[in-house]
């Protein structure tokens, strides 16, 4: 059993390690390319000169952003987990957003985290390198925490005091949709689909502790 899981896991490493450097060349491909495309987006639209830096800006995001998405689903769809990727991202994204956690400074930085983290998370669920039950008591311990850290901000994305009491409320409620999700998923006996929302929220914990930690030692610094 236990060499079976040391080769399970080898084979995830070599799978991701040769998926982000494919990821990777793309990426710093298409910068160049989203750049130019954002100009002549605005240029199109008669924007006025004073303007036109800021809805570059609002442009280069979005097509970032796009350009991410585009990304994971076509690597979902490589690893044939395009259903479980869907719900990973859905339930790390509403969480996520309630919940904060740790930023990076740069987009790129943050686009190879996010991808690393989905991937490592997406593969370990098809070749079934853990059972269900840890990913059950993760998300018990998980939910704890962010229930206990409240939403928890970083040097590079803060968050204001009020807006945390909201955060918290909103974080609340997602928390309870995705337990009620997983409940009727873990029913059905759709335990990939369950252990990818487990993931999610598991995954968003972790960032919220590190950042959590980063922030305590900042202050103390």
């Amino acid at each position: 059993m236990n060499q079976l899981v040391l080769v399970t896991s080898y084979k995830v490493l070599i799978l991701c390690y040769s998926i982000l450097n494919v990821t990777v060349f793309f990426f710093h491909s298409s910068i160049g390319n989203m750049n130019f495309l954002s100009k002549k987006i605005v240029e199109s639209m008669q924007i006025p000169d004073e303007d036109k830096e800021l809805y570059e800006y609002g442009v280069i995001v979005f097509l970032k952003k796009l350009l991410f998405y585009i990304i994971i689903f076509c690597l979902m769809l490589i690893l044939r987990q395009g259903l479980e990727g869907m719900c990973f991202l859905l339930a790390f994204s509403y969480t996520r957003r309630n919940a904060g956690g740790l930023h990076c400074k740069t987009f790129v930085k943050c686009f190879l985290l996010s991808i690393s983290s989905i991937l490592i998370s997406v593969i370990l669920i098809k070749y079934e390198v853990f059972a269900i039950l840890y990913y059950r008591y993760a998300i018990i311990f998980s939910e704890a925490l962010l229930f206990l850290m409240r939403p928890v901000d970083c040097e590079n994305k803060r968050v204001l005091e009020e807006e945390k009491e909201y955060f918290y409320k909103q974080e609340k409620i997602v928390l309870i949709i995705i337990n009620i999700v997983i409940v009727i998923f873990a029913f059905c006996g759709f335990s990939n689909i369950e252990k990818s929302i487990e993931s999610a929220v598991i995954l968003v914990a972790v960032t919220s502790v590190i950042a959590f930690f980063s922030q305590k030692n900042s202050v103390v610094e």
